[in-house]
């Protein structure tokens, strides 16, 4: 991640959480979805769901990553596409 940070122009959208919130420190970030996302750990996946909440999911780090990875891969395709020659 840290190659990808200093090469790519455009990256997905958890780069702006990593800069903002952990300085840019990308262990950090890590070590914090680790310790907190509910698709990583079983202890808050488990809370999660006996009170499932939208809030949560929306600041769930594990949950950012994956939806900006897919959106990013998305965005990526559709770049591809728009730069094909049309014949």
């Amino acid at each position: 991640m840290k190659a990808f940070d200093n090469s790519s122009h455009n990256k997905p959208l958890f780069f702006a959480d990593i800069h903002k919130t952990y300085n840019g420190d990308i262990e950090a970030y890590v070590k914090n979805m680790f310790k907190t996302s509910i698709l990583i750990d079983n202890k808050q996946n488990q809370r999660f769901l006996r009170k499932p909440s939208a809030e949560k999911l929306q600041n769930d780090a594990g949950v950012k990553f994956v939806i900006g990875v897919a959106l990013y891969k998305l965005w990526l395709t559709q770049q591809r596409e728009d730069n094909k020659p049309h014949e």
